[in-house]
């Protein structure tokens, strides 16, 4: 080819014809800058289709990652509320030997503890990727950055706090206490060991201080923010793999068993009948749950398990329905306040 072009140059200088041969270089010029385009276009496409399918691997890896935290933070929720509702019984002293006895896990109360360990390489992958994101990427991404850089930071170091605190606890016992051996490595109970779980109020103080720090672990908003850069990163990738997509993405129809007004069971001082506290309205809005409390305070529920709501930012509020053999919702427990409460639907 290169020859052919050659010749043709050389057959139009030896024939004197300038202006043909200025009209030809031109256009060979021409076609060699459009070879050149071309092969910058193939190239760039190339690399493009490299970024692209290197964005999808990470996208995909943190999709997983948030699935793995989303299951994680779920149990743990779950635990805390047993937790929670054995430290009421021991800071309302409302609990004997036979108590401690019958249910050994309650002298555990204080020092059992799960750990939370946030899985981030994925995120951390992307933090280096920042430049070939796409502009429409924004909005992910700042939904990622609440997830991993402020919800993480508050977990992680209410998490190193909490496992401090429980390692001081189990320290001083050891250091004072001549039963600890027995119970810890033995699962013995003394009577001095109940005496002082039952009657001693630095013990007491202690209980309520671990609930204050699992309490500020902020489960449930971690796992609100990390469903919702699930939800926005499955509408890129495609997959909703490894979690319960029926429960955290329920439309308008899914939650619509659930509306209506509800009435306590029972009487308590934090529902009064009076003032009207005693009823609470749930609503649907654009695949949003909401409950109305105390008269006129809204509040957003988020999906927790199946038939099961929580505050996005509260560890002690949860909404468990409960439906008859038809489906239909009858009434629903409240977990609040360490205390269970019972209500039922009346229209």
């Amino acid at each position: 080819m290169i020859k052919f072009f050659r010749k043709i140059r050389q057959n139009l200088l030896s024939e004197n014809k300038i202006s043909k041969y200025l009209i030809y270089a031109i256009g060979e010029i021409i076609l060699v800058v459009i070879g050149i385009l071309i092969a910058l276009n193939i190239n760039n496409k190339n690399e493009q289709r490299i970024k692209a399918e290197k964005l999808d691997t990470i996208y995909i890896e943190i999709q997983r990652e948030l699935a793995l935290n989303i299951n994680r933070v779920s149990f743990l929720i779950d635990f805390y509320e047993k937790k929670d509702s054995l430290i009421y019984l021991v800071l309302n002293n409302k609990l004997a030997k036979a108590d401690y006895i019958k249910t050994p896990e309650i002298s555990f109360v204080l020092f059992d503890n799960h750990q939370f360990n946030i899985q981030n390489k994925g995120y951390l992958r992307l933090t280096n990727e920042l430049d070939i994101l796409p502009e429409n990427f924004s909005a992910i991404l700042n939904k990622l950055n609440i997830v991993y850089e402020e919800n993480k930071y508050v977990t992680d170091n209410a998490q190193r706090q909490y496992n401090e605190f429980n390692w001081n606890s189990a320290k001083s016992l050891s250091d004072s206490k001549i039963w600890y051996l027995d119970f810890f490595y033995k699962n013995n109970l003394n009577d001095e060991a109940l005496e002082y779980m039952i009657n001693d109020p630095f013990y007491k103080n202690k209980v309520l201080d671990y609930k204050v720090f699992y309490i500020n672990l902020y489960l449930p908003r971690f796992k609100k923010n990390a469903v919702s850069a699930y939800e926005a990163l499955s509408k890129i990738t495609g997959k909703k793999d490894h979690i319960d997509t029926s429960i955290y993405f329920q439309t308008d129809d899914d939650l619509s068993k659930y509306v209506g007004e509800f009435k306590i069971n029972s009487n308590d001082a934090r529902f009064n009948e009076e003032e009207g506290y005693n009823i609470i309205n749930f609503e649907v809005r654009d695949s949003q749950f909401y409950c109305t409390i105390f008269g006129d305070i809204e509040i957003e529920l988020f999906p927790h398990a199946e038939n099961v709501f929580i505050l996005g930012d509260q560890d002690d509020a949860k909404f468990s329905f409960i439906q008859n053999e038809n489906g239909h919702t009858t009434g629903f427990q409240l977990f609040n306040e360490s205390v269970y409460t019972d209500w039922s639907k009346i229209q």
